[in-house]
């Protein structure tokens, strides 16, 4: 579980880096942050298969933006996404 915690804090901080580059609208930043904020809640409560459906629609939602998504920042969220989809399916 910690794993993955620390994991959605890789993804956050990644989200972060897209909207300060300019990768990520601001609607698209909002709606991977609420995500995110869904799949924390989740792992909080020990609900896994809520965080792991919340985790595909966070990793559905990034393949539908991945052509905005470019350079170090983009690659570093999408990294981040599947090592949190690894670790949460480790839980």
């Amino acid at each position: 579980m910690q794993a993955a915690l620390t994991a959605l804090g890789d993804v956050d901080a990644a989200i972060s880096a897209n909207e300060t580059s300019g990768g990520l609208t601001a609607d698209n930043a909002s709606s991977l942050k609420t995500l995110s904020a869904s799949i924390r809640t989740a792992l909080q409560t020990g609900d896994t298969s809520a965080a792991k459906t919340a985790v595909d629609q966070l990793s559905t939602k990034l393949t539908e933006m991945a052509s905005g998504l470019s350079g170090d920042a983009g690659k570093q969220l999408q990294d981040a996404a599947a090592a949190l989809k690894a670790a949460v399916a480790g839980s």
